[in-house]
Order: C-alpha cells, then structure tokens, then sequence
C-alpha cells in the first residue's frame, strides 16, 4: 500500500468516526432531524463536489468558490429551516441533486479559465 493510499484510508476512518459521533451527538441532544439532514447534506454535496473535481484541489480559486458556495448553501439552508416544520427525505434528495449540479457547473465555470492557462504552460508530453 502507497503512503496516499494509507492517507486516504485513514482520512475516511477519521471522517466515518465524525459521522458517527455527529449521529450520536444529534441523538443525545433530541435535535430536529432537519438539522441532521442539512448537516447530513452540506457533507454530501461538498463531499462529491471535491471528490468529482481532483485536478482542481490545487486552484486557490475552486477552495474560494466552494467556501461562497457553502456560506450561500448554509444561509438559505438555515433561514428554510426555521420556517419549516417537517423536512422529508424526498425534499433533500432532490436538493441534494440540485445543489451538487449547481457547485459542479459553478466550480467549473469559476475554475476553467485558470485550468486553461495552466494547460497552456505545460508543454505537451510525449508518451
């Protein structure tokens, strides 16, 4: 096993123990699910937007589109939920498609020029 690939495993160990220690924390407080399920959502959605863009992690430009992204996300996010009574798991699915789609398109468009430019700097290789 490389020493990234011992890196990335136990960078998921320690991301499942926060999961599970979030679930128990939400469960020992008697928290509205709806929190859970934004908390729950906000990982996802940012989860697979880093994940689904790993030739962009080195762009200062993608960190700063994903952290106006999140304080977008969040801002609505917490004003909804105070309105709301009930939050369904059908309702988050479909947000859930709807955002990720959003952040990939945005971290796209925000990052393609500079990709492009860097591209440009890079001779050709020869393999």
């Amino acid at each position: 096993m490389t020493a990234n690939r011992v890196r990335d495993f136990a960078a998921y160990i320690v991301i499942s123990l926060f999961f599970a220690g979030a679930c128990i924390w939400f469960a020992v407080h008697d928290l509205d699910v709806k929190w859970f399920s934004l908390a729950f959502e906000t990982c996802l959605v940012f989860g697979c937007t880093i994940g689904m863009n790993r030739r962009m992690w080195r762009l200062q430009t993608f960190w700063l589109c994903l952290v106006v992204f999140m304080g977008v996300h969040l801002t609505i996010f917490v004003l909804a939920l105070r309105q709301v009574q009930q939050w369904r798991a059908p309702i988050v699915s479909v947000i859930f498609v709807i955002e990720t789609s959003a952040a990939l398109l945005l971290c796209g468009a925000v990052t393609s020029r500079e990709m492009r430019r860097r591209k440009g700097t890079h001779p050709p290789s020869r393999i």
